[in-house]
């Protein structure tokens, strides 16, 4: 984790995650021009793919896993 997101949830949604077992974590944890190429590229597949292929799209469009395995997830 890096030194920008190691903070990013506060002690008490610690607590939220540690009580419940998740969270709901409401703030982007990209940014803007981050998401915008995300959006772009699901709406591409969004054309591209039938609805059934849309599960798990990552195995079929590589460029999503600049997202999956970026640091701010």
């Amino acid at each position: 984790m890096s030194d920008t997101t190691a903070f990013r949830l506060s002690p008490n949604l610690i607590a939220q995650y540690e009580r419940d077992g998740y969270v709901l974590f409401r703030q982007p944890v990209f940014s803007p021009e981050k998401f915008a190429r995300l959006k772009a590229i699901f709406e591409e597949d969004l054309q591209r793919f039938s609805e059934v292929e849309l599960d798990m799209i990552h195995t079929r469009d590589a460029r999503l896993l600049e997202f999956l395995l970026s640091d701010e997830v």
